[in-house]
């Protein structure tokens, strides 16, 4: 089993996944069972978790993350943008 900091470079470098790094870890935690005996995973909800992060991951485009719901939510706002325009003389008493 490598480093955390050797498995990140790995998923930083897309030569990992999060499910791939959970099933060494399940692996070795099944190995020393007799030693982890009060330890307990729930190993399903951790593939869950490690799924979501791959497709996450996948999503990034162009090294920027995907973004979740209430960003794209926050982006369709209305905003108010402020500039200089030259007006016609007709409406110059109604901008003053």
């Amino acid at each position: 089993m490598s480093s955390i900091i050797e498995n990140l470079a790995l998923l930083r470098d897309g030569k990992t996944s999060s499910l791939e790094l959970l099933a060494q870890a399940k692996e070795a935690a099944q190995s020393h069972a007799a030693l982890n005996a009060i330890a307990w995973v729930d190993w399903d909800l951790a593939e869950q978790v490690a799924s979501r992060l791959d497709e996450l991951r996948a999503g990034a485009v162009l090294n920027r993350a995907v973004r979740l719901d209430y960003e794209i939510a926050a982006a369709r706002q209305t905003s108010l943008v402020l500039d200089i325009v030259d007006p016609p003389e007709e409406l110059g008493s109604y901008l003053a």
